[in-house]
């Protein structure tokens, strides 16, 4: 059972934030296999297509999560997806996630998908705080939660095993608090 039904289709001036469906599983096995996505990311990569249609599915049946998918308003083109998970009701937390296709970067279209998604997980998941978890050398990341109010509340050294380069990374906390 999705967590919303109906699903809360989102719009800004230049995407359309919709659900994902199994169609949109090569695309997200596009961005997930991406060594210029993944770079800040510890986990690896989905080892084949059947990996991510199954994280695919459990994105629309998940009931402590509500994810998009980034399409472009004119083309539909899939353009990345954005997620608020981690959803702990009692202490009206989510955690934010996103991924954009490297082409648009730097085209403003991150903070442009973000504004409806915490204005959606404030008003509708009636949210008390959002928080983002990010690679401390994830400098673009980090200038795009500044730009939406996100506030540095914590540094964790050595916080999580990168199970790609088999270290150990930091992770600096954001997090939004409800206006």
């Amino acid at each position: 059972m999705p967590l919303f039904d109906p699903f809360p289709v989102l719009h800004t001036p230049r995407l359309h934030l919709r659900a994902p469906c199994l169609a949109d599983a090569p695309d997200f096995h596009r961005h997930d296999t991406d060594l210029q996505v993944r770079r800040y990311l510890s986990r690896p990569p989905p080892s084949s297509l059947a990996v991510t249609e199954a994280k695919v599915a459990g994105m629309v049946d998940n009931t402590d999560a509500v994810a998009w998918v980034l399409a472009d308003a004119t083309t539909g083109a899939f353009l990345g997806y954005a997620c608020l998970w981690h959803w702990d009701q009692l202490n009206a937390r989510a955690e934010l996630g996103y991924v954009l296709d490297p082409a648009r970067w730097g085209q403003g279209l991150v903070p442009e998908a973000l504004t409806p998604i915490l204005q959606f997980g404030f008003e509708r998941m009636s949210l008390h705080a959002i928080e983002a978890w990010v690679h401390p050398d994830n400098h673009a990341s980090i200038r795009v939660l500044a730009k939406l109010g996100f506030i540095k509340e914590s540094h964790f050294r050595e916080h999580e095993l990168n199970l790609n380069t088999h270290s150990w990374d930091d992770v600096l906390v954001y997090t939004l608090l409800r206006p």
